[in-house]
C-alpha cells in the first residue's frame, strides 16, 4: 500500500517538505507538488523552477502536479519537467477554489465534459503512460462520476486519486465512498484514495470497506489535512500496514513526541526566515500551520492556541509557541 502526501497551495511547497521529511518521512512513498499553472509566454516561472529543481528535493520521491486545461500548455509544461529528470507528472482536476474553477481548471474543468475529453486527449496523443490524474467526482450530483469514470477509462492514467466530494461541497460534509468503491470496480487504471483520513483508525475504516467488497483494490491513500494535523499520521499508518499492529497500538507507540513537534516547528521557522523577506511572511506561515494542528495534536488547547493565533510578531509568537510546549499536553 502506497502512502502519499497531498499537495496543499501555499503549504506543501519545497521548503516544507524538506523539513517535513526530516522528521516525519518516514513511511511517505511519494510527495505531490502544490499545483504548478503553465504560463502560455513562458512555460515554467521562476518560482515554479525553484520548486521542482532536484536539488530542492533530494531526499524523497516527487511528483509534480500541473493544472491547466490546456493540451498544449501541459504539453510544453511536461517538456520542461521531463528534462528535469521528472517521469510521473500528475494532472490537477480536483482543486475547488473558486478563483481556479472560474477559469474552468481544476474541478471546475469537470464541468465541461466535451473540453475535457478533448483536453485528455491531447495529452494521451503520444501513448505517455507516466501521466496521473487527481480528480472529485463531479460538480453537483455523486451521479455524475459514472459518465467522468467512462471518459477516464478510455485514456492510459498511470493511476486515478479520487477525492469523493463534488466541487459545491469543498470540504466539507461526509465523501462519498459509495461513489469510490462503484468507480474502483470499474476502474481500468490503479486507483488511490484521497479524503478525510485523519487517524489511523481512519484508514483501518476505509480499509474494511474496500475489503468488503471482493475483487477490490487500491493503490495507495493520498494525506493532507491529516497530515498536517497530525505529522506522525503517515508512520502511525506503515505502522499498521507494515508491523500488523492496531491503531490503537500504532498511535501510542508511533505518536508525535513533543521534542519533535518543537524541532519540526523550529527549524520550520528557520528554514522561512531564511528564505522570506521579513518576519510577517513567517508569521503568517506559522499559524497557518497552527491552524491545522488546533484541529489534531492540539485540540482543545483553545487559550493557548488563540494566544499563538493572536500573535503580532515573532517575538510574540516564539513566547506563545514555548508556552504551548512546555503545557502538560
Amino acid at each position: 500500500m502506497n502512502l502519499y502526501l497531498a499537495p496543499m497551495e501555499g503549504i506543501t511547497g519545497y521548503l516544507f517538505r524538506n523539513v517535513f521529511h526530516e522528521y516525519f518521512g518516514a513511511g511517505v512513498d511519494k510527495y505531490y507538488t502544490p499545483f504548478l499553472t503553465p504560463c502560455p509566454k513562458r512555460a515554467i516561472s521562476d518560482k515554479e523552477i525553484a520548486e521542482v529543481l532536484p536539488e530542492h528535493n533530494r531526499e524523497y520521491r516527487l511528483v509534480p502536479q500541473v493544472m491547466t486545461i490546456s493540451a498544449e500548455d501541459f504539453n510544453r509544461f511536461k517538456e520542461k519537467l521531463r528534462a528535469f529528470g521528472y517521469e510521473e507528472i500528475n494532472i490537477n482536476l480536483g482543486c475547488p477554489s473558486g478563483t481556479v474553477t472560474a477559469k474552468g481548471r481544476g474541478a471546475g474543468a469537470l464541468g465541461d465534459l466535451k473540453r475535457l475529453e478533448s483536453f485528455l486527449e491531447g495529452v494521451f496523443k503520444d501513448g505517455d503512460g507516466n501521466i496521473s490524474v487527481k480528480t472529485r467526482i463531479g460538480i453537483d450530483y455523486p451521479e455524475e462520476f459514472q459518465r467522468l469514470m467512462e471518459i477516464y477509462n478510455r485514456f492510459p492514467i498511470r493511476e486515478l486519486t479520487i477525492h469523493p466530494r463534488l466541487l459545491k461541497e469543498m470540504y466539507k460534509g461526509k465523501p462519498h465512498r459509495e461513489i469510490f468503491l462503484e468507480a474502483l470496480e470499474s476502474a481500468k487504471m490503479p486507483v488511490c484514495y484521497n479524503g478525510d483520513i485523519n487517524r489511523a483508525e481512519d484508514y483501518l475504516a476505509l480499509l474494511e470497506l474496500i475489503q468488503g467488497k471482493p475483487g477490490r483494490s487500491i493503490s495507495g491513500v493520498m494525506m493532507g489535512r491529516g497530515v498536517l494535523r497530525d505529522p506522525a499520521l503517515i508512520r502511525k499508518i506503515r505502522a499498521v500496514i507494515d508491523k500488523n499492529m492496531t491503531a490503537a497500538e500504532a498511535s501510542q507507540k508511533y505518536r508525535a513526541a513533543k521534542e519533535e513537534i518543537f524541532g519540526f516547528l523550529s527549524r520550520l521557522q528557520e528554514v522561512y526566515t531564511e528564505n522570506f523577506s521579513g518576519e510577517i511572511p513567517v508569521l503568517w506561515k506559522m499559524k497557518e500551520i497552527w491552524g491545522h494542528l488546533g484541529q489534531g495534536l492540539y485540540e482543545g488547547n483553545d487559550r493557548l492556541l488563540k494566544k499563538i493565533m493572536k500573535s503580532r510578531s515573532l517575538g510574540e509568537y516564539e513566547s506563545n509557541f514555548q508556552r504551548m510546549m512546555d503545557a502538560d499536553i
